[in-house]
């Protein structure tokens, strides 16, 4: 008996395992279990530090024309009298689409207002203008005058020497007459000399008087240059004012009448209408987008709204896998396969995309080219089908993609 239990105790022991240093006592039948977790365990920690799995962005998008759609909206405040189109049809350039009119009280719009204080404006720039304009002319031709009078008070001058001159020169020819007189009245003169003392008198007298009447000529002219000046510089600015005011009064007039008989919407270009958000009597506010038109096209797009935390890490080159609407593909839901080969530097607000998705906030635009495939896939695309896809942008350890959460 006591043999029997010694055999049994050392079979116990002898199925006692090491672990790590640790002696773990394992009851018999249970060491195949044990090597199997281990092993397990060895496997699963293989996994997840060796394998590698995608990592991958999901994104929304459309298809778009190269040649990008047209939105035609209202330029102005009012309604909508008269639209000329219907969804799908045919347009060319300058075919009549819709028009729009201001507001049926007949009162000038807000914009027309606000144009024509524009033109009000414009008009006291242009007086002010004109003002400074004809203060500088009248500068310029005060020192014109100036000059001139210069000129003419230069000569007033010379004609003040040549009068004190010409009066000395009269007291002289008097005195001389005075002279050969008393010299005849004694008896020792002639007759001839006092008669040419007395020529000479008056050649002197009226001499003098030419002068005196030159003065008085340059004197008045300078008084008539003066006023001539200032009526000249009046009146051009008053020309240059009654100009204006009439050929602001023509635009406001023209205006007022475009305001009354409504604004006519045309195609810019050849294409088809593919939306008409605004009917017949809506009311419109200024930058209200009426119908949007598809130009002809040779190619389509593939764009989408990227969000802005995915820069950086989405890159023109990635992989990218697009699922099309499947009510748009005819009930089968298109899948194609592509790659990234655009992307915007700047974010824009998504309200400002042409694609018909309905989004918040400012998103990267991302275009995608098409891998070459089954091409009866692509020509089932259209413009304006919207799209889910995927984006693969690296591939990390599996533990990594479980574990921590990043873009």
């Amino acid at each position: 008996m006591e043999s029997e239990s010694l055999f049994r105790r050392e079979a116990v022991e002898a199925q006692s395992v090491t672990l790590g240093g640790v002696i773990a006592h394992t009851p018999p039948g249970f060491i195949p279990i044990a090597a199997l977790l281990s092993l397990t365990l060895v496997f699963a920690i293989a996994m997840l530090v060796l394998f590698e799995v995608p990592k991958v962005i999901r994104i929304s998008g459309w298809v778009q024309p190269d040649s990008g759609f047209v939105h035609l909206a209202a330029r102005d405040n009012g309604f909508v009298s008269e639209i000329g189109v219907e969804e799908g049809d045919e347009v060319k350039a300058g075919d009549f689409l819709a028009r729009i009119n201001g507001d049926s009280t007949g009162a000038p719009s807000q914009t027309v207002n606000e144009r024509i204080l524009e033109r009000f404006e414009e008009r006291r720039v242009l007086i002010d203008r004109a003002s400074a304009q004809g203060a500088l002319a009248a500068e310029q031709r005060e020192a014109a005058r100036a000059a001139e009078l210069g000129e003419l008070q230069a000569e007033l001058g010379m004609l003040e020497a040549l009068i004190l001159i010409q009066n000395q020169l009269v007291a002289v020819s008097q005195d001389q007459l005075e002279q050969a007189e008393a010299l005849l009245d004694r008896g020792s003169g002639s007759l001839l000399q006092v008669q040419t003392r007395q020529r000479l008198l008056l050649e002197a007298r009226a001499e003098e008087e030419r002068m005196r009447g030159i003065r008085a000529q340059l004197t008045a002219n300078e008084a008539t240059l003066s006023a001539r000046n200032q009526a000249e510089a009046l009146a051009l600015l008053q020309e240059q004012a009654l100009l204006r005011d009439q050929a602001i009064e023509v635009e406001i007039a023209a205006l007022e009448a475009q305001q009354r008989a409504g604004f006519a919407l045309t195609a810019p270009e050849d294409g088809q209408v593919v939306s008409i958000v605004k009917t017949e009597g809506s009311s419109v506010m200024t930058g209200d987008r009426i119908l949007t038109i598809l130009p002809h096209f040779e190619g389509l797009e593939v764009h989408a709204l990227l969000p802005v935390f995915a820069i950086g890490s989405v890159e023109p080159g990635n992989r990218i896998m697009m699922r099309f609407d499947a009510a748009a593909g005819g009930g089968e839901q298109l899948q194609l396969k592509g790659v990234v080969s655009f992307i915007s530097q700047a974010p824009i607000d998504a309200r400002n995309f042409d694609g018909p998705l309905s989004a918040d906030g400012r998103f990267h635009r991302l275009i995608a080219e098409i891998d070459e495939g089954d091409e009866s896939l692509i020509d089932r695309l259209k413009p304006g089908m919207t799209l889910q896809a995927t984006v693969t942008y690296r591939r990390e350890p599996l533990w990594r993609a479980l574990f921590l959460s990043e873009v």
